[in-house]
């Protein structure tokens, strides 16, 4: 696992003391609800909750990246490849958003994630226009390879997110960058396991949902049997996969299927907010009271997370993932250091039901635009 998480529970352990006088209070709004109800391991219980509580404060600073040497040059062009899931209209936008603050353009090309060849022609399509490089999120190389190779011998760069993939550089692979990969996924897994441990007491029964045609989400889910199996006595994961077509179809009438088989079912995790598109209602026609949570939602989660119908999600900002490909470009072509960009973990934030957002779409840090200037040398 993320070493961050083992020196989480080195430091929640030794803080376990404070944490247990606050987690006691009633007014508390922290991870978890009525401490002790379950029947688990009282120590797993509260190291969880120490550390799921430090994720629920707002972040005020962008992990892991460091200032540009000099501003990039203006005048460059970005193909976005922009795939048919929700989230990848919002990091489009975060595209977009920091191309201009550097003076860039960015031509965004559609394609639909249910259908294997349409990668490969959205590919085509942008290194035929030309540009500068190529973004795009949440499709494996491995599904345009030979789409890649072309970029490669075109000399444009290609800048990914949201998958398990080599970074081999210019001199590799044509990947100069991955924003939002398994160090993020791993991260987010993590705490959100923690809240269920907590929020149940250290006795949850949780059915994860995936989608394994995505790999990295695949991964997540690994990622949550792992942690909750060696932090939770108690527990148990159940995992639902799910087709890419599945998704805001057969999902919602699939997860019930599977609550109905398995009534002792108390969490349903979704390894991504559009996975679970009308889930919640479904869920509660059919008179279950499972508590819903995830990683990485969409605007449908944290409204539910305003109305108390969902329960837990830890948060990346998503148009951030736009604006990391935009500083990892910036970085390649001023030639600096790529490290920033090689899949270093997104700046995180739990969100709950008793720790809601403020609006559907929120954004942190709040100042991340004069952070990004800042880092850029740019007005």
């Amino acid at each position: 696992m993320n070493s961050r998480w083992r020196v989480g529970a080195l430091a929640a352990l030794l803080s376990l003391a404070l944490v247990a006088a606050a987690c006691g209070d009633d007014g508390d709004d922290g991870a978890g609800g009525d401490e002790g109800s379950g029947g688990g391991n009282q120590e797993q219980v509260d190291a969880a909750r120490a550390r799921a509580d430090e994720m629920l404060a707002e972040p005020t600073a962008i992990r892991a990246l460091e200032p540009l040497e000099k501003a990039p040059e203006q005048g460059k062009t970005i193909a976005w490849l922009q795939c048919s899931q929700s989230s990848c209209a919002v990091i489009g936008d975060g595209v977009a958003a920091a191309a201009e603050k550097l003076g860039w353009t960015v031509n965004r090309i559609d394609f639909r994630n249910e259908d294997p060849e349409s990668i490969i022609t959205a590919m085509d399509q942008a290194i035929d226009s030309k540009p500068d490089a190529i973004a795009l999120s949440g499709v494996p190389s491995e599904r345009y390879e030979a789409a890649l190779e072309r970029a490669h011998s075109a000399e444009i760069p290609v800048i990914t997110g949201a998958v398990i993939d080599e970074v081999g550089g210019m001199d590799g692979n044509g990947i100069i960058g991955l924003v939002g990969g398994s160090a993020s996924y791993e991260e987010g897994a993590s705490i959100v396991a923690d809240w269920v441990i907590a929020d149940s007491g250290g006795d949850a029964n949780i059915l994860a949902v995936t989608a394994d045609d995505f790999p990295i989400i695949k991964f997540e889910i690994e990622v949550l049997q792992e942690h909750i199996e060696q932090n939770c006595d108690e527990c148990s994961v159940t995992v639902l996969n799910q087709a890419v077509a599945d998704i805001a179809t057969n999902t919602p009438n699939n997860v019930v299927s599977a609550l109905q088989e398995n009534p002792d079912i108390d969490y349903v995790y979704f390894g991504f907010g559009d996975l679970s598109r009308g889930v919640a209602p479904a869920v509660a026609g059919a008179g279950f009271d499972t508590k819903i949570v995830g990683l990485a939602p969409v605007n449908e989660n944290f409204q539910r997370l305003m109305d108390g119908e969902e329960h837990a999600w830890a948060s990346w900002a998503t148009s951030l993932i736009g604006w990391g490909m935009v500083d990892g470009l910036a970085r390649f072509f001023n030639g600096e250091d790529m490290e920033p960009a090689n899949n270093q973990p997104l700046t995180f934030r739990l969100f709950t039901s008793d720790s809601p957002p403020e609006d559907e779409n929120p954004v942190f840090p709040t100042n991340y635009e004069d952070l990004y200037a800042e880092l850029w040398q740019v007005g």
